[in-house]
């Protein structure tokens, strides 16, 4: 059985491989946690499209030929638990993530310079790996958070003369408001679209998970 205390990278390749593939990793997470298009809604009711980043949320407001255009921190900050377990997560995943490349950088940095063809250079990925795990774990935790939360519709909505507030359906929306509009509309549900912050995201989630069996296999190799 392998010995992870004395994992060996007798070839090149497998630094190679293991660092390219960590450091993809790294930017498709923070690509996909510092981006604002996780999430593209539009409300038909009064014809509001909402992007949604994670530390930014945009909005647009047409009025017959006037698009009213404005994006705030404050929004993505006062959204409710399950965005902010979305956040939380995806930046544990990054710092995780940064510092098991720093450290595998580190580990192959330190390495002696092989001198002669018999000499054989030893080091262990075993932390990296370990480290890429558990970063896959948290990553999967943010998008399948913000999966569940969308499939269950909750969404941004934009009332007339009230703060914007956070609910599933128009219905929640007037309740937690203790509200109801002045012409009564008919309402309709919000349409929501994936954006490719989300897509970035779960690619982050594989990379990370192929990463963790690079390193895994690297320091296992005798």
């Amino acid at each position: 059985m392998a010995n992870f205390g004395r994992g060996l990278i007798m070839e090149p390749k497998w630094r190679i491989i293991s660092l390219s593939l960590m450091a993809v990793t790294l930017v498709l997470l923070v690509a996909a946690t510092m981006s604002t298009n996780w999430r593209e809604d539009h409300e038909g009711r009064i014809d509001v499209f909402i992007t949604h980043g994670l530390w930014r949320i945009c909005r647009d407001i047409k009025f017959g030929a006037t698009l009213d255009h404005k994006c705030m921190a404050s929004l993505a900050n006062n959204a409710p638990d399950w965005f902010q377990t979305v956040r939380a997560f995806m930046l544990l995943t990054c710092l995780v993530v940064l510092i098991a490349f720093a450290y595998a950088v580190k580990l192959i940095y330190q390495l002696p310079v092989i001198k002669h063809r018999n000499q054989k250079a030893s080091v262990s990925l075993a932390l990296p790996a370990i480290l890429m795990f558990v970063a896959a774990v948290t990553g999967l935790i943010g998008v399948t958070t913000f999966s569940v939360a969308t499939h269950m519709d909750q969404g941004l909505y934009f009332p007339e003369s009230l703060p914007p507030t956070w609910g599933n359906s128009w219905a929640m929306v007037w309740a937690k408001r203790n509200s109801l509009p002045s012409d009564r509309p008919e309402e309709k549900a919000m349409e929501m679209t994936y954006g490719y912050s989300y897509a970035l995201g779960w690619l982050g989630v594989l990379s990370t998970t192929a990463s963790f069996v690079v390193n895994l296999v690297a320091s296992g190799k005798q």
